[in-house]
């Protein structure tokens, strides 16, 4: 009752006379209208704004501006309550459902422009709310707007009523599409609401960057800036960005936009820092992100002070963080199902009638070659050339015997006296029995004097891999590990996937040919069959590493740097989860600084207090520093 005023003529130290019931409750239904005007402005303001704190609102504006909008009239009075008491009354209702009647005239207007921006561009919008609060003298341009297209936002439909009712007393609005745009609202208005009971990490819609309260962020990059989304600030992320650091924290929510044709985004930061609410969403469990999203750690051991607790070169959980990673899951791993041999090609016999001739000129073969083997050379391969080749005159030739002209393949250069020629190159593509594209090469030259020829046979346009289980989850450009048959474990093999679309469902065409041998067969009841390892996930988690090892790296050991980002989860956690999800050069040479950790936090299902039970799922560790 701080609140109560002395009654004109009154005695002082005595009550006041008792008025009756209804004066006694006007006193009250007004305490209780400034104290909900105080929240929902302040909450809306805290919604819309990714960069204020919820503290720094200017209450004085919101709630004593004399002037009006059209159609806001409603919305504007004066208030009993102090700055500190309105503070209370917002502390005390942030967990309240703003109301209809709650919607002050800035946060209108600032409601109206985003709708207007986010449906038509920032361009009608500027032009049509050049001016930032109610107190500002405008003038309206002539623009006519489709109602319905206002109506079909994903802003709640009461909210989108009054941005409705501003519009059209504003004279701005088509009046062709008004019935049906009111239609619509009511419709949506009446709808029954579904209140999932969903622990905290979890998202109301199955995809989290497509929920209608998040703000566009496109920071750009500054190596220097100390980023914080704190209380108040929900952020889709639209574009590439590059920090010194990002703390999420109060509540602060950072959401990576989704968009399969658009680039890829890539966040680079020394540390990343998800304590006391914040929360970091890349997809969901049930919206699996379907962009390409790299978090990427940057910076030298041996530069800037280690966080209390987590380190350097991080992405750390704190208490009450939340990290939800989800990407999508392709099959992590299968099995050899036919052998593959160093080349692509299996060497030895061939049952191939002897009939692909190769042929390279190593000296001269006006000297060398009688003219009887010139004229059969001419006949049986359709050669244009070997009747006339001159001294020293470079050649080769690549055919088929008993084809025609069309199936050979040959070349020639002319000799120069200083010993130099250009290279003579004949090359001509087979088919194997098994559908394996291989290329027969012959060349021919001299440099300086010294003959250069020889021959190569090599697999052409990639080697098509036959595995053990259905790989249609793997796609082109992605990475792909053979593992070794052998006793060394150095010779497991990368390579790069190829576009394939004569592979069938258990096949991939690699780029590039291996170097060892690598078993797809049981043999003897011994089952020798090579792994087969998909390294790539369209979510990465990289560290970024120096060319050698510096400083105290352990580099009396190792060569390289060894330095790399890891992932560190502290008790008390929120809600971690990541699936989909590839870890590169991550793990340091220090205790506790592995690719992905939970340090010492007990139990994470649910005998640790957890509905949803921690997980991590279908993720690919490699070159990596520690285990």
């Amino acid at each position: 009752m701080r609140l109560r005023r002395a009654q004109p003529g009154a005695p002082r130290g005595r009550d006041p006379p008792r008025s009756p019931p209804a004066a006694r409750l006007l006193p009250l239904l007004l305490l209780v209208g400034a104290g909900s005007r105080a929240q929902a402005t302040s909450v809306n303001k805290h919604s819309l704004s990714s960069n204020s704190s919820l503290w720094e609102l200017d209450y004085e504006g919101l709630l004593h501006s004399e002037k009006t909008f059209p159609g806001t009239s409603l919305f504007r009075s004066s208030s009993l309550l102090s700055h500190q008491a309105r503070k209370s009354w917002l502390s005390q209702n942030m967990g309240q459902k703003p109301q209809e009647k709650q919607l002050s005239c800035d946060m209108l207007l600032k409601l109206s422009r985003y709708i207007l921006m986010d449906t038509f561009g920032p361009s009608l919008a500027w032009n049509l709310f050049r001016f930032y609060n109610c107190d500002q003298e405008i003038n309206l341009p002539k623009i006519h707007i489709s109602p319905l297209k206002v109506a079909q936002h994903k802003v709640k439909p009461f909210l989108l009523r009054r941005v409705l009712q501003l519009l059209r007393d504003m004279g701005v609005l088509s009046e062709a599409q008004q019935s049906k745009a009111t239609s619509l609202l009511k419709k949506q208005m009446l709808k029954p609401r579904k209140t999932p009971l969903e622990p905290k990490g979890e998202q109301s819609g199955p995809c989290p960057e497509a929920a209608p309260h998040l703000a566009p962020w496109r920071p750009g990059s500054d190596t220097r800036r100390a980023a914080v989304v704190g209380r108040g600030a929900a952020l889709r992320l639209e574009s590439s960005a590059t920090f010194h650091s990002l703390v999420i924290r109060d509540g602060g929510k950072l959401v990576f936009a989704d968009r399969p044709h658009g680039p890829p985004i890539t966040l680079r930061a020394r540390y990343i820092l998800i304590h006391d609410g914040g929360e970091l969403h890349i997809g969901s469990e049930r919206c699996p992100y379907g962009s390409r999203a790299t978090i990427s750690l940057y910076g030298r051991a041996t530069e800037g002070a280690a966080v209390e607790g987590f380190g350097q070169k991080f992405v750390g959980v704190g208490r009450g963080g939340v990290l939800e990673l989800h990407g999508r899951r392709p099959r992590s791993w299968t099995l050899l199902d036919k052998t593959l041999h160093p080349g692509g090609l299996v060497h030895g016999s061939y049952s191939s009638e002897r009939r692909v001739v190769a042929a390279a000129v190593g000296d001269s073969a006006a000297r060398s070659l009688t003219l009887e083997t010139r004229l059969l050379l001419r006949d049986r391969l359709g050669s244009r050339f070997i009747a006339r080749l001159g001294y020293r005159q470079p050649w080769a030739l690549v055919g088929i015997l008993g084809g025609d002209r069309l199936s050979t393949v040959e070349d020639k250069r002319e000799y120069h006296r200083n010993g130099t020629t250009g290279l003579a190159v004949a090359r001509k593509e087979f088919l194997t029995y098994d559908g394996t594209r291989f290329t027969v090469t012959a060349f021919s030259g001299w440099i300086k004097g010294v003959p250069h020829n020889g021959f190569k046979v090599e697999v052409s346009k990639g080697i098509i891999l036959h595995l053990v289980d259905e790989v249609t989850s793997w796609l082109p450009g992605d990475r792909i590990v053979i593992a070794s048959t052998d006793y060394s474990m150095h010779q497991a093999e990368e390579f790069n996937l190829l576009p394939c679309p004569e592979c069938k469902r258990n096949q991939v065409k690699i780029d590039g040919s291996p170097l060892y041998l690598h078993i797809g067969e049981v043999i003897d009841g011994v089952d020798m069959r090579a792994e087969v390892g998909l390294l790539t996930r369209n979510i990465l988690i990289k560290g970024e590493m120096e060319d050698s090892c510096y400083g105290q790296n352990q580099c009396q050991f190792f060569s390289f740097d060894t330095f790399g980002g890891h992932i560190k989860i502290l008790r008390n956690f929120s809600s971690v989860h990541m699936s989909g999800v590839e870890l590169k050069n991550m793990g340091q040479q220090i205790l506790g600084s592995y690719p992905v950790h939970f340090h010492l936090a007990e139990d994470v299902d649910v005998r640790g207090g957890y509905e949803r039970p921690t997980y991590l799922d279908n993720l690919a560790i490699h070159h990596c520093f520690s285990r």
